[in-house]
């Protein structure tokens, strides 16, 4: 098959990384694979620098002739049998695109909950040009279904998959010592964009908390984002700068992770997020929010802990218990990584991609 992407998102997070990792291994499996994104984006130099055919195009939010049609021009030179849209721009222009340059079918991905929303375009866009539509958390099917124009034969739940070797092989000791952790410190991993979506002020509660009770403990927040002054302050003024260290944008998430001994992830909007499968990978129990497809990954008591969103004393009881208990954390580890190998390996992701993609192919012949 001719598969094409487009992405118009600029900054790096979940939704292109899982672009990029299921592009390659359709790649790897015999299809004709290119990417449509936005010029100096950071997928375009991750794509740019894994050698797929990337075509920079921008695409602002206001559809205008112009870009419609220099865009079905791309596709008429493409001649994809299906393009998957990965963003509600992308769709908003790229599926009627499709249908106009290569009469290509299209499915629309959805990753994050709220981000395809109940308006009349979106509406216009799926009736006329979105063969289908997959979605990695089965809440954010429900979401879509609510809308009452969907069909639920036209929306497949597909979950991310993940490459469990690297988190496997992972070493943490190298950062345990950059960080000054003693042998038997306490590391409590962040992970994500420092943005207000992501929920990190409302665990500060229960870091001021943990740091009292614990003295040793450390957390670490990976991740760069526009929330990052405010988090700085915030943390500071709880008297948290000797507890609380900021890495910035990390590319060893699984050394992170090795050196960690629990991920706490109090995210507000979610789809289902890949960092909860990488911190599973590496055999660390999560404390998370129970937000979108998040309670889709963590079997909650047995791999983790599911708290209520914005639930400062839930989240502080949580991280303390396995804070307490490093029995508990290693069982929890390992029952994480089992439930990763068993419903999320990237296999089975990649064979229930290639199997809707062959079928909404198959539509246009």
């Amino acid at each position: 098959m001719r598969i094409a992407f487009v992405n118009t998102i600029r900054a790096w997070g979940g939704g292109e990384k899982w672009l990029l990792t299921t592009a390659l291994g359709l790649r790897e499996r015999g299809h004709t694979v290119s990417v449509i994104c936005h010029p100096g984006s950071a997928l375009e130099a991750q794509v740019t620098a894994s050698n797929l055919p990337v075509h920079s195009m921008p695409i602002p939010s206001d559809v205008s002739v112009g870009v419609l049609l220099r865009l079905a021009g791309l596709f008429r030179g493409l001649r994809p049998d299906v393009v998957v849209c990965c963003n509600e721009r992308a769709g908003r222009v790229g599926a009627p695109a499709a249908r106009l340059g290569a009469r290509a079918r299209v499915i629309y991905r959805n990753g994050l909950s709220g981000s395809f929303k109940n308006r009349r375009h979106n509406r216009w866009v799926s009736r006329w040009a979105i063969d289908h539509f997959a979605v990695n958390a089965a809440a954010t099917q429900a979401e879509m279904l609510s809308f009452g124009w969907i069909a639920a034969s036209r929306v497949t739940v597909i979950y991310n998959g993940i490459d469990a070797t690297p988190f496997r092989a992972a070493c943490g000791t190298r950062l345990r010592e950059e960080w000054a952790i003693p042998r038997d410190g306490l590391v409590v991993a962040v992970i994500g964009r420092l943005v207000a979506d992501k929920g990190i002020a409302d665990a500060l509660p229960a870091f001021s908390h943990l740091a009292a009770a614990l003295p040793g403990v450390r957390v670490v927040i990976a991740g760069e984002g526009p929330e990052r002054s405010s988090l700085e302050t915030a943390v500071a003024a709880r008297g948290l700068a000797g507890t609380v260290r900021f890495l910035g944008p990390r590319t060893d998430i699984p050394d992170v992770l090795a050196a960690a001994d629990l991920l706490v992830h109090p995210s507000r909007r979610e789809g289902a997020p890949n960092v909860v499968l990488e911190a599973m990978a590496a055999r660390r129990p999560v404390v998370a929010t129970a937000c979108a497809g998040t309670p889709e990954l963590v079997a909650d008591g047995e791999t983790g802990f599911l708290v209520p969103i914005g639930d400062a004393a839930a989240l502080v009881e949580r991280v303390e218990r396995l804070a307490r208990d490093p029995d508990l954390r290693r069982e929890m580890g390992e029952a994480a990584a089992q439930r990763v190998e068993a419903e999320f390996s990237p296999e089975r992701a990649l064979d229930r991609w290639e199997a809707l993609l062959a079928r909404v192919a198959e539509k246009r012949r």
